[in-house]
């Protein structure tokens, strides 16, 4: 027969036991409840601090003194992909768009002959003298067409950093178009356009570097 102590410690053994099931059953319980909680904040931070870039259209242009208000409009369908291909090859999409502007307007199927026997096409206007791209792909492959102007792009922006110059938007601009009096003019109203585009792309910016234009670099080093 147990005596009255080990009773009194049975009993208390059973009743921690008791508490410390109520204990993990209710944590459970609550875990399930916040869990989902957790994650609908996490989620919310993350929308919060998700960088918010709007591509420029024609609508939100403030002025037109070039005239190209149609060329931007014409562009602005490839808004979407502009964005997608510039942050994959790690380059500023607006200076793509106003490359695209300037070209083609946006213009897919636009091919223009040369006096020099070579010819451009596409959205970005490669010239056929670049070997290493499909030229036939350039007018019916719109992302491969882009991804190959910003080749180009970046091809320019070296030979500018090889030449010991800074590769400003304005100094590929002027290259992409020839480094010569035609493209000097070439870049002046790229410039006009780029500073244009780049006032109303968001309020979070954290794509576009805080610059002006002449300190502006085209390639990114992220």
């Amino acid at each position: 027969m147990k005596s009255a102590s080990s009773l009194s410690i049975v009993r208390l053994i059973a009743g921690v036991f008791v508490i410390l099931v109520f204990l993990l059953q209710t944590l459970s319980l609550a875990e399930g409840v916040l869990e989902p909680a957790l994650e609908d904040n996490e989620q919310n931070l993350n929308l919060e601090n998700k960088e918010t870039f709007v591509m420029p259209t024609a609508d939100t242009m403030q002025s037109d003194t070039l005239g190209y208000k149609l060329r931007v409009a014409g562009t602005d369908k490839w808004n979407d992909l502009i964005l997608k291909v510039s942050r994959e090859e790690n380059i500023d999409p607006i200076f793509v768009k106003c490359i695209m502007t300037l070209e083609s307007g946006g213009d897919e199927d636009l091919v223009h002959y040369n006096k020099n026997n070579t010819y451009d096409s596409g959205l970005m206007q490669v010239n056929s003298s670049w070997s290493d791209f499909d030229l036939d792909r350039l007018t019916v492959d719109y992302e491969y067409a882009i991804k190959c102007g910003i080749e180009v792009i970046k091809a320019k922006a070296n030979a500018a950093i090889r030449n010991g110059k800074v590769p400003t938007v304005h100094e590929v601009a002027w290259r992409y178009n020839g480094y010569c009096n035609q493209g000097l003019a070439y870049a002046d109203k790229f410039c006009i356009l780029y500073n244009d585009l780049s006032k109303n792309t968001g309020d979070n910016n954290s794509i576009l570097l805080e610059l002006n234009n002449e300190n502006q670099t085209v390639l990114y080093n992220k």
